[in-house]
């Protein structure tokens, strides 16, 4: 009987341990590009060209304690570039920019969804040339130790365009009362997406003056 007993325990304890165990920590990449502008608008941030980039991952598993997601960027012969810091505070907050890339806001839509976002702009840490391939190592940090990675690739890019055709209706700007129709046909990298177009003209001083910008229209 007492053999039985002491059996009984045993499982009790074994299971009972496996029952306070930790459930692994896991990062799941929900939104990471693959492909990595370096050409930068400079007139505007949000221009004709996509010059920022967004990252989000999921943490699961016990995620308490974490206090912030970092992601190191290594070029194709494992030289660190730059790193940047991924925050589940739902963008109400400003962090200092740590590093080149860093954009001040993090992008992140709900505070304490488990999702970890940041907004970065590749071009200012990345080649001027396509194709290079990057590594961006994620890792989830509890104090000083880092309980959780995940890897992914990417590689640099310029927003590649053409102008096929453009036509004016009528052909010389009328003024501001009057209508004019343009219409541009592009011939673009079918995985790139045209935001809008600005119409205008350099100026004399030479900044590009905008007469207005204008969504795309398919069909």
């Amino acid at each position: 009987m007492k053999w039985l007993l002491g059996l009984l325990l045993a499982a009790f304890v074994i299971y009972g341990c496996e029952e306070d165990k930790e459930t692994p920590v896991e990062i799941e990449l929900v939104s990471a590009p693959t492909r990595l502008p370096y050409t930068e608008d400079q007139f505007h941030s949000n221009g004709w060209d996509t010059t920022e980039v967004r990252f989000v991952v999921r943490l699961t598993g016990d995620i308490a304690g974490i206090d912030t997601v970092i992601c190191g960027i290594y070029d194709d012969l494992g030289g660190k570039v730059d790193s940047f810091h991924l925050f589940d505070d739902g963008n109400q907050e400003y962090h200092w920019t740590n590093t080149n890339c860093e954009d001040e806001r993090t992008n992140d839509s709900e505070a304490g969804d488990g999702l970890y976002t940041r907004t970065i702009r590749p071009a200012r840490v990345i080649t001027n040339y396509s194709g290079a391939q990057y590594q961006f190592r994620f890792k989830a940090m509890k104090g000083n130790s880092s309980v959780a990675t995940a890897e992914h690739w990417a590689e640099s890019w310029a927003p590649t365009y053409t102008f096929t055709d453009i036509e004016l209706e009528p052909t010389i700007i009328p003024p501001c009362s009057d209508s004019l129709r343009v219409t541009l046909k592009l011939t673009r990298d079918s995985s790139d997406y045209v935001e809008n177009v600005s119409l205008g003209f350099p100026a004399c001083s030479g900044l590009h003056c905008v007469l207005g910008e204008f969504a795309s229209v398919v069909g």
